[in-house]
């Protein structure tokens, strides 16, 4: 597994990819003992809650 993240507030991104054998994790049957790999990008926007008089 390998991620990078990049932040600039409130908005922060991030995207790693993910790369196995028997894993299918997609839950489409039996592992089949070939290797997979997958790719996430989430995006997110963060705020501070703390309130200003």
């Amino acid at each position: 597994m390998a991620g990078i993240e990049f932040a600039a507030n409130p908005i922060y991104v991030w995207a790693d990819v993910i790369s196995g054998r028997n894993a299918t994790m997609a839950f489409t049957g039996p592992d089949d003992g070939a290797w997979h790999t997958r790719f996430n990008l989430a995006i997110g926007a963060y705020f501070d809650s703390t309130i200003k008089n």
